[in-house]
């Protein structure tokens, strides 16, 4: 079990910066640095009708809970899993407001920290590209759809 901080407070899971999940996945199989990473499990509040499923109860946030990780360069994966003692799911907003979740505890194997490529001091992507460009979008699919934080390829129901 890990300990995660979240400020999704706008995801239908979120409650008091903790997820009310048993377990998040965090998606971006080929991320190089933490703005390629996810949270898989992200539903926004304004666009889902009714609870999320698959939460515990909502108005009971889960501080330590299972983090299962698909970012194979991550050097906290051990077999699918996250091995980190604390994470940080952190957003951000993209093209005209659309919110992207990213985790911020990704380090690469390779020994540099996603934070060295992220986007928080320079306003731009890993490939120098202002926010909301083709690299904003999930490198598993090669997505430049301004739509596609909203479609099914980002969501694991």
């Amino acid at each position: 079990m890990t300990n995660l901080h979240c400020d999704a407070t706008n995801c239908g899971n979120n409650k008091q910066s903790y997820c009310c999940r048993p377990d998040i996945m965090v998606g971006g199989p080929r991320a190089h640095a933490s703005t390629q990473t996810y949270c898989a499990n992200f539903v926004d509040s304004k666009n889902s009708g009714s609870m999320p499923q698959n939460t515990i109860d909502r108005n009971s946030p889960n501080p330590s809970l299972d983090v299962h990780c698909e970012v194979t360069k991550c050097a906290y994966n051990e077999h699918r899993s996250c091995n980190a003692s604390q994470i940080d799911i952190r957003t951000m907003e993209v093209n005209n407001g659309q919110i992207k979740t990213e985790c911020a505890t990704f380090k690469n194997r390779s020994g540099h920290s996603g934070g060295e490529n992220s986007t928080q001091n320079s306003g731009q992507n890993i490939k120098g590209s202002p926010l909301g460009g083709a690299m904003d979008s999930n490198p598993e699919f090669g997505s430049s759809d301004p739509n596609f934080l909203n479609s099914s390829h980002n969501q694991f129901h």
